[in-house]
């Protein structure tokens, strides 16, 4: 890859994360990541074309490539909560909190 086309790489990232990474931006990717399938646990609902346009998508604003997939990792790690089982909890009369 030449310089000009590492340049030009650096400018399509620095675009797909200034729109991806604005408030509505990042509901518009979480939405697309939905609709793709992607967190999807039943094979069914995975539509393979879906998730490469958003594997795409992740890999122009530089978020998927060799170097930064432990970073990837860590960062779902790190984004994991209970929330969902909370609310289950909650809407079954048992509180909402783990403090509950």
């Amino acid at each position: 890859m030449s310089v000009e086309q590492i340049d030009e790489e650096l400018l399509s990232r620095e675009l797909f994360r200034r729109v991806f990474g604005s408030k509505d931006g990042l509901l518009v990717l979480a939405l697309i990541r939905r609709e793709c399938g992607v967190e999807s646990m039943n094979p069914a609902l995975v539509k393979p074309e879906l998730v490469a346009f958003c594997n795409w998508i992740h890999n122009k604003a530089g978020i998927y490539h060799p170097m930064n997939m432990v970073n990837v990792a860590k960062a779902l790690i790190e984004a994991a909560d209970d929330e969902d089982l909370y609310a289950a909890k909650q809407a079954n009369g048992q509180g909402g909190t783990d403090a509950d």
